[in-house]
């Protein structure tokens, strides 16, 4: 029995028919192999394209392979953008969401509730279409929409009240990583000598920039440490960051219009 090395591999035959066949393919081997591998990326990519994925570059999904970690965010990356209220807190009361018309039929008073339709419609960059079946729906970012169909689910017609800023926006920050807050400052809907200012961010900026709350029976009263500690600790982090929810806190402030000026 002859013995023949290729490449540093030992080939073993008992014809030469048999050692020039192995020979060619392990010579071939090699100078296809990236054609193989471009191929079967390439049919990788079209099948991820009907799932609804894109990918751009043929060696992506290689290079992702290596991959071990992914850090990434909950809403628009890996869910489908969304969003739904299950909880709010207001007046030292945390109340589950459970139906429709929660927000009706919870202990909050009239004028708490009508600040929070105030906060979230003044303070909101979506709009609110109709769509073929003549249905107001909100568009635009995925948390701010999840808040407008809270209020819808309450039937109350955001499509009006959304109304009642326009013309009347005296000023506008637009939230961004940096502040983790938004801010605008509407004319008071009350009282034309006023202007109202609405906040809405990360609790751990809004909760340090506020002086008052609602208490349990809807009057203002001083907000202590005790409470702004109960309000980030208990609340925030015990309940809701531990338990993957996106929290959010409003805030509000009345300032007179030549003050404002």
């Amino acid at each position: 029995m002859e013995e023949y090395r290729t490449a540093g591999i030992v080939l073993k035959s008992i014809s030469d028919m048999l050692t020039y066949a192995i020979v060619i393919v392990i010579v071939a081997v090699p100078e296809g192999l990236p054609l193989a591998i471009t191929l079967s990326l390439a049919y990788s990519v079209m099948r991820m394209k009907v799932d609804g994925v894109l990918v751009r570059n043929l060696d992506s999904p290689e290079e992702m392979g290596k991959v071990e970690e992914v850090v990434t965010g909950k809403t628009g990356t890996i869910t489908k953008s969304d969003m739904k209220v299950d909880y709010f807190y207001s007046q030292s009361l945390l109340i589950k969401n459970t139906r429709k018309n929660t927000l009706f039929n919870c202990e909050l008073f009239d004028h708490v509730i009508d600040l929070v339709k105030e906060s979230i419609l003044y303070n909101c960059d979506a709009r609110i279409e109709m769509d073929d079946k003549a249905y107001y729906v909100p568009v635009g970012n995925g948390t701010e929409t999840g808040f407008i169909r809270f209020l819808q689910d309450a039937e109350i017609p955001v499509h009006d009240l959304i109304k009642k800023k326009l013309g009347r926006v005296e000023a506008l920050v637009p939230f961004s990583t940096m502040r983790k807050r938004s801010l605008t400052a509407v004319r008071h809907p009350d009282y034309e000598d006023f202007v109202r200012v609405y906040i809405k961010g990360a609790p751990e900026i809004v909760v340090s920039k506020c002086s008052r709350t609602f208490h349990i029976d809807g009057k203002v009263i001083p907000l202590d440490d005790t409470q702004a500690n109960y309000i980030l600790n208990d609340i925030l982090i015990q309940k809701f960051t531990t338990g993957g929810y996106r929290t959010l806190a409003f805030a509000y402030k009345d300032i007179p219009l030549d003050e404002f000026q």
